[in-house]
């Protein structure tokens, strides 16, 4: 066996140089083959030590990756042009209120108020108003007709619950349908 001696510190680096890139060159190596995902702890991998591109959908468990761990859009591009729809059905093309008044509702009487509209119109909606601070009841509040077609007038009925004489106020919502 040579012994170094301190008059050649040369060739004593140049061998523990050549030590350390013999042992490097293939400890790495070796390393890479014996460690496996059981002697990695949990978190401790980040993006750093993944290359982009080698994680592939199957190398993950299905519903494991939410919208959240993506970066940029989750979405693909835009699908083609579906097939024309049906057409809707008709609508609404004029709206006016109307109201009809019962002056004086006596005190625990029940009275009727309708509101009509024009003719070829409908009552798509409506309701009742009284005079501020007076106890009404209200008994019924509805459009009046057989059918939706029919239904050109709003009905209240209302029961005057407070000790003078009220007015009361239906109103309705008409409307020309197509």
């Amino acid at each position: 066996m040579t012994i170094l001696s301190k008059r050649s510190p040369g060739r004593a680096a140049v061998a523990i140089g050549a030590v350390c890139i013999a042992l490097g060159a293939t400890g790495g190596a070796h390393a890479a083959t014996i460690i496996t995902g059981k002697q990695i702890k949990d978190g401790t991998v980040t993006d750093r030590d993944v290359r982009n591109g080698t994680i592939l959908s199957t190398d993950v468990a299905d519903g494991s990756i939410t919208p959240d761990d993506y970066v940029g859009p989750v979405v693909g591009p835009p699908g083609p042009q579906g097939d024309k729809g049906a057409p809707g059905a008709p609508g609404v093309d004029y709206q006016y209120l109307v109201r009809s008044t019962i002056e004086f509702l006596p005190p625990g009487q029940t009275g009727l108020a309708v509101a009509e509209c024009d003719p070829g119109h409908v009552a798509v909606g409506g309701g009742l108003g009284g005079d501020p601070g007076r106890t009404l009841q209200l008994l019924d509040s509805a459009p009046l007709g057989t059918s939706a077609q029919q239904r050109t007038s709003w009905v209240a009925r209302v029961h005057n619950t407070s000790s003078i004489n009220v007015s009361v106020t239906t109103f309705a919502l008409c409307a020309e349908v197509r």
